[in-house]
């Protein structure tokens, strides 16, 4: 990889951990484990140096980026949108987590979360959008564009943290946010802290 690596790295340590010799811990996982603590542009080069398809490097960048930034265990909402944005690769990524916890003093909280995931049942309504744009515009005024869409994803975001099941519980949240007031560009979008 024209890189160095100790063997103090958390991302190498992780790598011998029982918990990763399983299926859904594809090569672009352990690959972004292993620069976990490093920076995007080092693996950009690793994946070009193994040739990896451009679904392989975006997913270990998504996973690189993820890492080490869990959601916390009291919190069911950002539960719910970080187990959302990883998709078909949450267990992976939960998986890895388990594994590079054990060696950055994170493992009790670890664990702690992976109680109340098994207990968080899924999404009421799914992973599409309750609220179309159409019943935006007709409820707002504003016409297709950016700050549509942006209030769109700002929706879908609460419909995940609240687990909302209908357009009708969402239209009793539409009414709570103050849609109307300040910059659109400052709106939640449906992506993670980083």
């Amino acid at each position: 990889f024209d890189q160095r690596f100790s063997v103090e790295n958390e991302g190498i340590k992780a790598q011998s951990e029982l918990i990763l010799h399983n299926e859904k811990i594809r090569p672009e996982f352990r690959l972004s484990l292993l620069y976990f603590n490093r920076d995007s542009e080092d693996l950009e080069k690793a994946c070009k140096r193994l040739s990896l398809s451009k679904k392989q490097r975006n997913s270990a960048h998504f996973s690189h980026k993820m890492l080490g930034l869990p959601p916390s265990n009291e919190d069911r909402g950002m539960m719910r949108l970080w187990r959302h944005l990883l998709g078909s690769s949450y267990e992976a990524q939960l998986l890895m987590e388990l594994a590079l916890s054990r060696h950055i003093g994170t493992e009790l909280k670890l664990q702690s979360l992976v109680e109340e995931l098994t207990e968080l049942p899924p999404l009421k309504a799914g992973r599409l959008p309750l609220v179309t744009g159409d019943w935006l515009m007709e409820k707002t005024g504003i016409g297709k564009g950016e700050k549509l869409g942006r209030l769109k994803e700002w929706l879908h975001r609460l419909q995940i943290e609240r687990d909302v099941a209908n357009l009708e519980e969402m239209s009793d949240i539409f009414v709570t946010i103050s849609w109307d007031y300040g910059d659109y560009l400052e709106w939640p979008k449906v992506k993670w802290l980083v």
